[in-house]
Order: structure tokens, then C-alpha cells, then sequence
């Protein structure tokens, strides 16, 4: 991805030929990959409401095939899978049909969308709370609404979805098999006891999950084919989606790594190819995948004090997203994001990992820039050296030295 930046002498202070942007990054970039030994990293970074973008992508698909293969070479065009920042991508979605629809606000509740669970028969035969049915879009996105994450009751926590028989497997990798899951995260959901009980701390959760089924049930369209239509099109990220990210073991994409800290071993995981991925409950909480020229798209369309017009999501809708609901309850946002600093200082971030992939991304739309790591490998909760994580945080910190360091270093 190349620089847009003004014209200035390519010469340093040492009278040294200056490196441009793009070469600094893939220098160092390529460092922290081979310090940390990930697979796979990607970087951006966008400045000036956008009109300065630099993003690349290095080494290899697979890491225990040939670095050299040419299959196996990371293309600029490879998505990356990036966890938990699925939410505020989810967040925008909700933020688009907000802007659109008259029957869709930040305190629409759950009970506006889903009337029959209001009624008393529907709620004693499915063993439904009736005080959740009051909790509105923006607590179940900022993760106020004492939900839990996994219902105890809940399929997609417990099933092995790889190991399903013919007949299942088949009828698992359906958009209406999809639909009613979703549905049956929501009714699992509100069974449970609130966690913590009102009134206490946050509960990172799956509220948009639940909030994603909202969105089903007023439109009538998947949560996936809702991203494509409301977010993914109109931005122009041609590259992004929900699911996995390579369908062969050429491969034709990134795959996904389990590491093992306690070994060192990376093992490419062969699940995540499977067909299955594409058609996950869980999907808006942690399955999106894009590449750094689309996240740079992304990016640029959350700096809602650039003064540059929005064609999805406006400047105004986009404030009351990154503002939390309640200031003293959560850290959370509207649309999902952590919300820290204040004044024009403030940043809106979030990190995500599967187990076996790492991201994060950070904006601040106060000071019109924003940038995000990517990369492929991840050991989860296990204890011990997390080199996904470590590859990211020293690429973030990459990212902020040259946006910091700019007019020195270019």
C-alpha cells in the first residue's frame, strides 16, 4: 500500500538518503516477525483522516512449509482472522442500521424485537429471565447487561464442530441452520442468573451476539449478509467477511496457528479451513477476517473529526458510538469498543484472539489517525510465552513511533 504524503527531500539529517514509509515498515515489520517467530504479520497505519495510509503484510501462510514456496508467501491481499475486534466491527453494523431505521435505536430493548418472549407461557416452557428482556442495544454492545458469555445450556460452547457426522456436519454448514443457532444463543442466553448480579462490574460478553439476532429478526437478512450489504460493500473492503480465511492445504490463504509456549512448538491448524468456520453462532463476537488495506478502510471511516463526509456511518452517529452508555458502569461504547483518555486524546481500541490468531486496533478519531496489527498464530489461555501477542504489541508500538516520529523519520 503506498504512502499519499507531500513531497519533501530525501535526505536526513546526516545528509542519509531517507527511507520511505512503506520500506521502514517492511523493514521492521520483518524484524518483529523473525524476533517472535509468528508465522505471519500484518500492519497499517492511517494518518490525516486517511489521506496517509501504509500497510504490508510478511511471511509465510503455513509455517511448516518451505518459506520459499511460492504458494506459501503472504500476499498483501491475505486476510487475517481478528478475534474479539469482530465487536466493534459488529458495533458499526448496529451504528448503519440505527442511522437507517426508525424501529432500531441505541434503547431499543430485546423484548421490542422479540415480542414473544414477553409472553408468560413462551418464557416458563424456555425458563427465560423476564428482567433481561429490558436490556437495550447499547448495554448488551458495552457489556452491561450481566449476560454471560457462554449460556450453560448454550450448543456452540460444547460442540466439537469438526467431529459432527456426515448428516450434521452437512446440516451445520447451512445459513438456516445458522439462524436458528443464533436464535438459540439468545433464548440460552436470558436463561441464565445475571453475571455479576445487578449493579456490580461489567461482564465481557456475548451481548452482540444477541444484538446481531436483533438485527436478523427487523431485516430479515443474516448477520453476514448484513456485513456485506451495510459495511464490507459500501467501504469498499472487497476482502473482508466472516469466517475462515484459506479453504486447502496449498494453501490459498492464511492459516491459522496453535502455539504451545511450553515447547515452542507452532501447529498449523488444519480445523480452520473447514467450511463449518463459515457458519459459526458466535460469528459477530469473534469471527471476521480482513486484510490491513481493508482495516485501513475501516480505519478512515471510524475518524469522525476528520471533516471528511461519511458515506456509511455518519460523523454524528459515530460519535454517540464511541461514547459509553454509562460512563460509571462500563468502559465499553456503544458499538463495542473500549473507550480510553479523554478530550481529543481519546482512543477507541480492542484487541482479539481465538487461540490461534492475534489482532488489535486502535483509533483516534480526535487526532484523525489510527492504526492495527494482525497475525496468525496464538496460544490462547495457555500459560507461558504468548508470541501472537507479543508480535502485535511490539507492532503497535511500531505504528505509534512512526505517526509520533513522522517528520523525522520520512
Amino acid at each position: 500500500m503506498a504512502s499519499r504524503t507531500p513531497n519533501r527531500p530525501p535526505i536526513g539529517r546526516n545528509n542519509t538518503p531517507r527511507l520511505s514509509p512503506a520500506a521502514y515498515l517492511n523493514s521492521k515489520l520483518d524484524d518483529i516477525r523473525t524476533t517472535h517467530g509468528v508465522p505471519a504479520l500484518a500492519a497499517v497505519l492511517v494518518r490525516d483522516g486517511g489521506d496517509t495510509v501504509i500497510g504490508l503484510a510478511v511471511g509465510q501462510r503455513r509455517s511448516d512449509l518451505a518459506a520459499t514456496l511460492s504458494a506459501n508467501v503472504v500476499q498483501q491481499s491475505d486476510r487475517f482472522c481478528i478475534g474479539s475486534v469482530s465487536k466493534p466491527f459488529t458495533g458499526y453494523l448496529m451504528a448503519r442500521l440505527v442511522q437507517q431505521r426508525s424501529d432500531f435505536a441505541w434503547t431499543t430493548r430485546i423484548r421490542d424485537v422479540f415480542p414473544e418472549m414477553t409472553s408468560e407461557a413462551f418464557r416458563t416452557r424456555y425458563r427465560i429471565r423476564e428482567s433481561y428482556l429490558d436490556k437495550t442495544l447499547e448495554q448488551l454492545m458495552s457489556h452491561s447487561a450481566d449476560l454471560p458469555y457462554a449460556p450453560v445450556n448454550g450448543f456452540e460452547m460444547t460442540v466439537n464442530r469438526t467431529a459432527l457426522s456426515d448428516a450434521f456436519r452437512t446440516e451445520y454448514a447451512t445459513a438456516d441452520s445458522l439462524a436458528v443457532r443464533r436464535y438459540n444463543y439468545v433464548v440460552t442466553s436470558l436463561q441464565d442468573e445475571p453475571v455479576p448480579s445487578p449493579g456490580s462490574s461489567i461482564v465481557y460478553g456475548g451481548g452482540c451476539i444477541i444484538a446481531a439476532a436483533m438485527a436478523e429478526r427487523l431485516t430479515g437478512k443474516s448477520y453476514e449478509q448484513l456485513m456485506q450489504d451495510e459495511v464490507f460493500t459500501p467501504l469498499g473492503m472487497s476482502r473482508s467477511g466472516v469466517g475462515r480465511l484459506a479453504t486447502n492445504s496449498t494453501p490459498d490463504g492464511v492459516w491459522e496457528h496453535n502455539s504451545n509456549p511450553s515447547t515452542g512448538v507452532i501447529t498449523p491448524d488444519a480445523a480452520a479451513i473447514e467450511l463449518v468456520e463459515n457458519f459459526h453462532s458466535h460469528g459477530p463476537a469473534g469471527a471476521v477476517h480482513t486484510t490491513h488495506a481493508d482495516m485501513a478502510r475501516f480505519i478512515t471511516a471510524n475518524l469522525s473529526e476528520s471533516g471528511k463526509p461519511k458515506s456509511v456511518v455518519n460523523d454524528a452517529t459515530l460519535r454517540q458510538s464511541h461514547e459509553r452508555p454509562d460512563a460509571g458502569e462500563s468502559t465499553f461504547t456503544r458499538a463495542g469498543w473500549e473507550r480510553t483518555g479523554s478530550g481529543t486524546s481519546f482512543c477507541v481500541k480492542h484487541n482479539g484472539d481465538n487461540c490461534r490468531s492475534r489482532a488489535e486496533l486502535r483509533v483516534f478519531p480526535g487526532q484523525n489517525h489510527g492504526y492495527a496489527a494482525m497475525t496468525n498464530v496464538s496460544n490462547g489461555c495457555a500459560d507461558g510465552t504468548h508470541i501472537g501477542a507479543q508480535a502485535v504489541a511490539d507492532t503497535l508500538s511500531l505504528l505509534k513511533q512512526m505517526h509520533d516520529d513522522w517528520n523525522t523519520l520520512f
